[in-house]
């Protein structure tokens, strides 16, 4: 189903407003280099040291993390209107990232309210300047990375798992020149327990088992036991530079199996992605189009044109094949006010097609501004939406993705964020 777009054209002006709140810096941002600590390893002995080629690498680590709290104000949720919005814990996080010579290394945990998982954790060894390899659970090379988007929710793309998705398996990056060339093979999703993928607590979307206790509310007929499993990605990008600006081309592919833990059959599931990331000045455009198709297997009947999937411990029902399309515009501004250092302004918007007519696409826009103050990074967000999973009311939140409602919702969210 097609939609005007017609409620965002008074969004604009909503970023003048928001010029005069405290913001955030940018989606690059999103993981600020932490503070630096060095752990050395002890000298080699002097005999040992006389000869160069012997000398014992140093051990470089970096370790950090981040604090961040929530400032919420929904309109379409009657309590968080009468308590005049929200404000509620969102993330702890510990991180470290290092080099020994060659290899280099890199976890994040994350901890939530009732939950944690670990967010990606990968050892990766430097062959030559451009190219290298890693293993572990790393994001998977699909779209304009790091993020596609600027604002901290998200383009609707992220919730069905194509954008800043972490996977387990072993990932070769090579970078000639202007291109960059990434093969990758994922032998399942992120696991989060041993028999893997059957708990919801996990950092990026992935297909896995539920069952109707889960779901029911939101129109799963019948218990799921699918998960994700041998997946290839390629990705190929090209850097256009010229005049100070620079574009970067890049199409993606991806393809492998879903297996279903009770009939241990298996069926195939595939997405592509074209994009454009420019960089003009101060301006930074992003284009995206995405094409997918998930066939859910063990699954017969009307119930295939849905698969589910979870993250942050809530699974939900996404359309199981259709197109993604994307944009974002994003001004940076340097700033010297106090311990500002910068702003930036940013518009996203995002539209999620999905294949079955009768089904209600789904529309996202999000109108922010990103302020970086030394450590303290702001995220002030004016959302309209339809059908987004994170900003409507829970009852719409297992089927949003799926036959989803008609119905806009309104939000403003302000993400405060140390990291250190």
């Amino acid at each position: 189903m097609r939609t005007s777009l017609l409620p965002f054209c008074w969004i604009p002006a909503f970023v003048f407003l928001m010029m005069a709140l405290p913001a955030t810096a940018d989606a690059e941002e999103r993981t600020p280099a932490p503070l630096t600590s060095s752990a050395t390893a002890p000298a080699p002995d002097d005999s040992v040291a006389a000869d160069s080629a012997d000398v014992e690498p140093e051990l470089d680590l970096d370790l950090g993390g981040a604090l961040r709290f929530n400032v919420l104000f929904e309109d379409f949720d009657r309590t968080n209107r009468q308590k005049t919005g929200e404000f509620t814990f969102d993330t702890f996080r510990v991180n470290a990232d290092g080099t020994y010579g060659d290899l280099f290394f890199s976890a994040e945990y994350r901890f939530y309210a009732g939950y944690r998982f670990l967010h990606s954790g990968y050892a990766g060894y430097e062959v030559e300047d451009d190219l290298d390899v890693r293993v572990g659970v790393h994001q998977v090379p699909f779209g304009v990375q790091p993020y596609f988007s600027n604002s901290w929710f998200f383009n609707l793309a992220y919730y069905a798992g194509f954008e800043d998705d972490y996977d387990a398996g072993l990932k070769l990056r090579y970078t000639p020149g202007n291109w960059t060339l990434v093969g990758a093979y994922y032998m399942n999703a992120e696991q989060t327990g041993f028999s893997g993928g059957t708990t919801f607590a996990r950092y990026s979307f992935d297909v896995v088992p539920a069952t109707t206790d889960d779901l029911g509310y939101a129109g799963l007929e019948a218990d799921r036991s699918n998960q994700e499993i041998n997946q290839f990605n390629g990705k190929v990008a090209y850097t256009l530079e010229a005049g100070g600006t620079s574009t970067t081309f890049s199409v993606s592919g991806q393809t492998g199996q879903l297996y279903n833990r009770s009939t241990t059959g298996t069926e195939r599931h595939w997405a592509t992605s074209v994009d454009l990331d420019g960089q003009y000045g101060r301006f930074n455009l992003r284009l995206g189009l995405i094409r997918y198709e998930m066939r859910p297997p063990g699954v017969t009947g009307p119930g295939r044109d849905a698969v589910v999937m979870a993250a942050y411990n809530a699974p939900y029902r996404v359309a199981s094949k259709g197109r993604f399309y994307s944009g974002g515009l994003a001004y940076n501004l340097p700033v010297d006010l106090g311990p500002i250092s910068r702003f930036r302004f940013y518009n996203d918007v995002s539209y999620h097609d999905k294949a079955p007519d009768a089904w209600v696409d789904g529309a996202s826009n999000i109108t922010g501004v990103l302020t970086s103050a030394g450590p303290l990074f702001i995220y002030t967000d004016f959302l309209v939406t339809r059908n987004h999973p994170f900003s409507l009311p829970a009852s719409d939140f297992g089927s949003a993705l799926a036959e989803g409602s008609e119905e806009w919702n309104v939000a403003f969210n302000m993400n405060l964020g140390l990291y250190f």
